[in-house]
């Protein structure tokens, strides 16, 4: 994000600077490097970023894949959380739960 951000403002550097001076006080090289030849050491630096993280990334998921038990069941709290009471316990912090099971239970009745 970071990056893209710093290639944007290379890009309206040179609109947004009055004269040379200024320019050069914001990017000391600016004689020998132009704005167009700035721009593009930013997008080679993300470039390589992103083409040590993505591959190091999926390096990284895959060892982790390898090396760790999958659960057997995919997304249940008890491998996680445990000591947890489970369960439909609505009467125990809403006290009108009961009343509105109540009301329900009388209305099929009739």
């Amino acid at each position: 994000m970071g990056a893209i951000v710093s290639i944007i403002c290379c890009v309206f550097a040179t609109y947004n600077f009055e004269t040379e001076a200024l320019l050069e006080s914001m990017f000391p090289m600016y004689p020998e490097r132009s704005t167009t030849s700035q721009i593009m050491f930013q997008v080679y630096g993300m470039l390589c970023t992103w083409g040590i993280a993505i591959p190091a990334g999926c390096f990284g998921g895959f060892v982790c894949k390898c090396m760790l038990p999958a659960p057997e069941e995919l997304f249940d709290d008890c491998y996680t959380m445990q000591h947890v009471e489970y369960g439909d316990d609505l009467e125990k912090y809403n006290p009108f739960q009961k009343v509105d099971q109540d009301d329900k239970e009388k209305d099929k009745e009739e």
